[in-house]
């Protein structure tokens, strides 16, 4: 069949025509429309092929040309079905059945469709849209009943999986069953026979609040007073975990949801609690010794020793929030080793001068403070002394050659 662009151009137009009359891009195959029916289903051939020029590619798709016929006559049934609904509201369903036989065998083939598990999820929502029904009879909604009661029995609740390969359609029922619950449309007969079984119309509540219980269960297993850190084995409930603390860094999480939590003992910044704990090992470690300077290795406290390196390296690379910062200078914790025991040595020696009247320290009297006020004669020979602690020595007197 082959085109003259002028025919060509001439066929677009009849079908641009025809689309702004009806305002459907679907072409029926009627005696009125039998060239146009034609030429349309060449394109679609031609499209398949490769052979069809780009630019009248561009041309039809602006005219939201379809290109695959099947999906072409799902659009169109669906299209009178949706019309119908529209026209006789509740009773479009009889009304089909009266006078519509080739869109009835279309709602059959949907319902097989659907049993079988082929059908896509984004067609089984526009179709329960316009509230189609998936089981034509009560025998078969019954039917259905049965089949998720023995799920229960075997699996120990009502949560059908999507993706359950062994009755897709069960899980499918079982959607549509919600969704009718939702918009009001379950008889209180059906919700009343669900209800009966366990059955769960909120799927994300029953699952947060089975984690709740089991988070409880492991607590009072475990005998412990909060929850810090993670569940030992329970990927899911751990998962779980971490989500309830995003959402409550994100003021997402509900405050019954937040009472409840708080209520076990959850803690929602666990990375907090580990460093306030660790800041009262300090507090304890300097109310023992009289200072802050943990050693490393410290064989008493390992995690200490390690915490107090790590806090003087980040205080370094400026990682240390002002708050805490604030609250480390609160104990007169101890930023710089070097520059602390400096201070330390220059009391001893300040107390030294009060008492014997003079800075000369006799290595027989105190060996450490006497090697120490030789370290300060060196340095300040050798320009490695700041002003600042040249200024605090002179202030006491200090000598700084012995000939002198």
């Amino acid at each position: 069949m082959k085109q003259s662009r002028t025919s060509w151009e001439q066929n677009y137009k009849a079908l641009a025509d025809y689309i702004e009359e009806y305002k459907n891009p679907s072409v029926p195959k009627s005696e009125n429309y039998k060239s146009l029916y034609s030429w349309v289903q060449y394109q679609r051939k031609a499209y398949r092929k490769g052979t069809l020029a780009t630019h009248k590619i561009r041309k039809l798709n602006s005219l939201g040309f379809v290109w695959n016929s099947f999906e072409e006559k799902w659009e169109y049934y669906y299209q009178i079905l949706a019309l119908y609904k529209m026209k006789y509201g509740d009773d479009f369903r009889k009304q089909i059945a009266k006078e519509n036989e080739s869109l009835n065998e279309w709602i059959r083939s949907q319902r097989r469709a659907y049993n079988k598990g082929v059908l896509s999820l984004e067609r089984i929502r526009l179709l329960e849209r316009v509230g189609f029904m998936w089981e034509a009879t009560e025998e078969n909604w019954q039917r259905k009943l049965n089949e998720l009661i023995e799920y229960k029995k075997k699996y120990g609740d009502t949560l059908v999986p999507i993706e359950f390969k062994k009755n897709s359609a069960l899980a499918h029922w079982v959607l549509a069953q919600r969704y009718a619950y939702e918009k009001g449309e379950l008889s209180q007969k059906k919700i009343k026979q669900l209800q009966g079984i366990g059955f769960v119309w909120n799927v994300f509540e029953d699952s947060w609040d089975r984690n709740y219980n089991k988070l409880i269960g492991y607590i009072k297993k475990e005998k412990i007073n909060e929850i810090s850190y993670k569940v030992s084995g329970e990927a899911v409930l751990n998962r779980w975990i971490d989500v309830q603390r995003k959402e409550y860094r994100n003021k997402i999480l509900s405050r019954e949801r937040i009472d409840r939590l708080e209520a076990i003992g959850f803690i929602w910044d666990p990375l907090e609690v580990k460093w306030n704990k660790r800041f009262q090992e300090l507090v304890s470690f300097k109310n023992q010794n009289g200072h802050t300077l943990v050693p490393f290795p410290y064989p008493e406290n390992k995690s200490l020793s390690l915490w107090v390196r790590k806090l003087r390296n980040d205080y370094r690379k400026g990682k240390v929030s002002l708050e805490r910062i604030e609250k480390l200078n609160s104990i007169e914790f101890a930023w710089n080793i070097h520059n602390w025991k400096w201070g330390q040595y220059y009391l001893a020696l300040k107390e030294y001068v009060k008492i014997n009247g003079h800075p000369l320290v006799h290595w027989q009297e105190d060996k450490e403070l006497s090697s120490w006020v030789i370290r300060q004669r060196t340095a300040y020979k050798e320009e490695r002394l700041s002003p600042e602690k040249i200024k605090m020595l002179e202030d006491i007197g200090f000598v700084w050659s012995i000939k002198s």
